[in-house]
């Protein structure tokens, strides 16, 4: 049986869950940045890391309250700023309204939960007190992996079907785009412009699309060091400055860019292979890792 411990830090609680003392507490900023020859900049300090739950995939509402899915058990889990678990969402099977492997979540402006299930291919929807509301078509997604919200349109990372696929708020599918240019697209995040960063693990960059779906430009691309990625998966970027997080799966490191899109250095991260990563209210960077397998 799992411990569970409160994390309280930077007047943020967190619910987290291990088996040592080491996941209760801050991992801190790394101490080794790698700047790139004539792009980086040596100023930069990368942001403050945290351990989540080591299951969980993270998302912040904007009400402050911590969203987590759990992919092992399937859970959707909703907790407020002092730790405490509001409403918890256990139904893990194969028929409607059940999840078998949730992978990525967001909240909405009416306080839905939006949920990513990879093992079914659809998503499903849950009120603001985390009661089952409706789920997109099964079929239409292949291994969805991320989502993000703008306005009234929900964007999916279609992974298997090598595209982005753009549902409304009652989830139908509206449009799709990057097929032809994409090849497994995973982690997403929308900048101050609107825009649509991609991050696809098949071809180790990122894609920008304007939300027609119009390519706008890349950044990144396959390789060592600064700026490049072995096996790029989440993408966070904060709202506050523009900063965009990376993570690299193989290359075991952490990939800053700034909001112009310059590389600012990689960060090896505590021997953690990250697979997501996500922007907390205050500015600090969550980690949702493997525990299983080390870098």
């Amino acid at each position: 049986m799992k411990r569970r411990n409160f994390l309280q830090w930077l007047g943020l609680a967190v619910v987290l869950n291990g088996c040592g003392s080491q996941d209760a507490a801050p991992l801190g900023t790394g101490n080794s940045l790698s700047v790139p020859a004539g792009g980086g900049s040596a100023g930069f300090v990368p942001p403050l890391l945290a351990r989540l739950d080591q299951d969980a995939v993270p998302a912040f509402g904007a009400n402050g309250n911590l969203y987590q899915a759990f992919p092992r058990t399937s859970e959707i889990r909703c907790s407020d700023s002092n730790g405490r678990v509001i409403w918890s969402y256990l139904q893990r099977g194969l028929t409607t309204g059940k999840l078998n492997q949730p992978v990525a979540l967001t909240v909405d402006a009416q306080g839905r939960t939006w949920v990513a299930d990879s093992g079914l291919g659809k998503l499903v929807v849950l009120d603001a007190n985390g009661a089952y509301l409706f789920e997109s078509a099964p079929g239409v997604l292949n291994l969805p992996q991320d989502l993000v919200i703008s306005g009234q349109k929900v964007f999916v990372s279609d992974a298997n079907h090598h595209r982005v696929a753009v549902f409304d708020l009652n989830g139908a599918l509206l449009t799709a785009f990057g097929n032809g240019r994409l090849n497994y697209p995973r982690g997403l995040a929308l900048d101050a412009n609107g825009n649509l960063h991609v991050v696809d693990s098949g071809a180790n960059k990122l894609f920008v699309f304007a939300q027609d779906g119009s390519f706008l430009q890349s950044y990144g691309g396959p390789g060592k060091g600064a700026g490049l990625f072995q096996s790029c998966r989440g993408i966070a970027i904060r709202p506050q400055d523009g900063l965009v997080a990376i993570a690299d799966l193989v290359g075991g490191s952490l990939e800053y860019f700034s909001s112009s899109l310059q590389s600012l250095g990689e960060v090896p991260n505590p021997g953690l292979q990250v697979r997501d990563l996500q922007f907390a209210p205050n500015g600090s960077l969550y980690l949702f890792y493997d525990p299983g397998r080390k870098v």
